[in-house]
């Protein structure tokens, strides 16, 4: 689903459009990932073991004492402590504490003190021993142990400009290679040595008086790991789709940008090591031979692993300029499809407000300004979206795409996830409550995908869990194959739906920058590039975007070509 502004107070909605911060991500797996950044685990490193969204009173955790009362409404937990002392709310955990661990929780304070804290209960060790990672409405954040109600600071109260007073923040709390990490909406804010933990539960703490309105709590397990190599991101030259380029001149340069979560070591080019500048750029100069010349990327991350990218110049003395076709990127003669799906007004799940607006933009941008014409776009919106009107659409395009044409599909609505089978799904106009079988599942819509015979298909979801459409992997790009794409606006956690009349968080930062992109074309794996660190400053959301497995993609990109 798409997180509904109205049935929050006006100070969380304001917060929640404008503060939480997410990862800096580039492909679902993310380029490896290390305990110390917030990345957002990914979903092959990570069991989780448990995911409460509080749709109802949480009887499974503690029996609520007399000093605390408690109400759920609207998928929030909204527990107030009425004791004079410091109290702890907490349920089992079936782990051994000696794994590498995350407890994470979304929730905003709710106190008539600004020294009054509320937070994570991390646990107890053999000595009994209790453990917070407490917040206060001062922007304050501490960790501290408690001896019987004694407090000994681990971490002393500390300002920190990225937490919010009176709105939603996400605390995450992670156990990994000796140390203990803590992060304030997504931002690292303490490291200290490990202490170990023994007791197995878990939960919220709170001093006297304090409360919080707790949107989701959830712990996991999982494992640090790097396997992906690092990404290269070439600018010049252009490769226009293509995997060579001809040049009329042999002086030429090489550019680009290389990343990887875990640090890049080396870069090679045809054998010769690169340096790297300012954040990962980097540029060589060569003089090129008459004819073809072969060039390899090679970048090697800490870990070891290693990314190739080759392509070919071509030095043609008194080569022509480039034609029109070639420089509009008309190198095949298929069309661009466009395929729109927005609902707002469900029959029974709550309603969204800005999606069919989404769609209804999206299109502007691209039937105005890139080579998508009105009479190859498709719209599904409200009363229509049902599930057999979109895969009825879908089953259409199958049948009426060739391999020459592309294919952008763009789903703005709820989505669900179920935890115990690790299934994502859309929620179509006509679905009930809760009930599967009324949604459509992610591995449809890959193989939707798949059936599709583009030449590139590339699908952006807003929506809820969309994340759960990635697997693990990323090829290396070669621009001139085919593709298949994913473009969401969260990894597997609830997105924002914006304030109404305006653009999903999302939305709005996709939009503009189509709109404002200087560049006579962008790739999508540029602009999954450009947006998501955008989106991650301004919203609690993971974007995430990769090429899809296992549903035909053979290492190619979709490019936007400006009209």
């Amino acid at each position: 689903m798409r997180f509904d502004f109205l049935y929050l107070q006006p100070v969380y909605r304001l917060f929640l459009a404008a503060c939480l911060l997410l990862i800096t991500g580039f492909v679902s797996a993310q380029d490896g990932w290390l305990p110390d950044e917030y990345t957002g685990i990914p979903a092959i490193d990570r069991s989780q073991l448990i995911h409460d969204e509080f749709e109802s009173i949480p009887l499974y955790w503690e029996s609520l004492p007399s000093y605390q009362r408690e109400t759920v409404a609207h998928s929030e937990w909204t527990c107030q402590s009425v004791s004079s002392v410091t109290t702890v709310r907490q349920r089992s955990i079936p782990i051994d504490m000696s794994e590498s661990l995350e407890i994470e929780a979304l929730f905003g304070l709710e106190v008539k003190d600004p020294s009054e804290s509320a937070g994570i209960f991390l646990g107890t060790d053999r000595q009994g021993l209790e453990y917070y990672f407490w917040v206060n409405a001062r922007q304050e954040f501490a960790v501290v142990s408690s001896n019987h109600g004694r407090l000994t600071p681990i971490v002393p109260f500390t300002y920190s400009e990225h937490l919010n007073k009176f709105a939603y923040n996400l605390l995450t709390f992670r156990q990994a290679n000796n140390k203990w990490f803590f992060f304030l909406n997504r931002h690292s804010v303490a490291t200290t040595d490990l202490k170990p933990i023994a007791g197995k539960s878990a939960g919220f703490v709170f001093s006297a008086g304090a409360g919080i309105k707790a949107d989701f709590f959830q712990l996991s397990s999982f494992r640090v790991s790097d396997r992906l190599g690092p990404r290269i991101l070439l600018t010049e030259p252009d490769l226009r789709g293509s995997n060579q380029v001809v040049f009329n001149t042999s002086q030429q340069k090489i550019q680009g940008r290389v990343s990887d979560i875990s640090g890049v070591t080396s870069l090679k080019i045809n054998g010769n090591p690169i340096s790297i500048i300012n954040q990962g750029e980097f540029i060589a100069s060569v003089d090129l031979p008459p004819g073809p010349t072969e060039i390899l990327l090679e970048a090697t991350d800490k870990s070891g692993n290693l990314t190739q990218q080759k392509f070919q110049m071509i030095y043609r003395p008194g080569a022509p300029a480039p034609t029109q076709n070639e420089v509009s990127g008309l190198g095949y003669s298929g069309k661009n499809y466009l395929l729109l799906i927005g609902i707002d007004q469900y029959r029974i799940w709550n309603p969204l407000h800005n999606a069919v607006r989404d769609c209804n933009d999206l299109r502007t941008v691209l039937t105005t300004e890139y080579q998508f014409n009105n009479t190859d776009v498709m719209t599904l919106y409200n009363t229509v979206a049902t599930r057999e009107n979109i895969q009825d659409s879908l089953e259409k395009l199958k049948n009426m795409l060739t391999s020459e044409d592309n294919l952008v599909i763009y789903y703005a609505g709820h989505g669900y996830f179920d935890p115990t089978a690790d299934l994502g799904f859309w929620v179509p106009v006509d679905a009930r409550l809760n009930k599967v079988p009324d949604f459509i599942r992610n591995s449809t819509l890959n193989d939707y995908i798949k059936s599709i015979k583009t030449r590139h298909t590339f699908l952006i979801a807003d929506a809820c869990y969309a994340g759960s459409l990635f697997s693990s992997t990323r090829a290396v790009i070669n621009e001139g194959n085919k593709s298949r794409w994913a473009f969401t606006s969260g990894s597997i956690e609830k997105v924002l739906d914006g304030q109404p009349g305006e653009n999903s968080p999302f939305a709005k930062y996709l939009i503009n920058y189509l709109h404002n992109n200087p560049k006579r074309n962008i790739r999508a794996d540029e602009l999954i590039n450009a947006v998501s660190p955008v989106v991650q400053r301004n919203t609690s959301q993971t974007p995430l975007g990769s090429s899809l497995q296992g549903v035909g993609d053979e290492g190619g990109v979709f490019i936007f070509y400006r009209k």
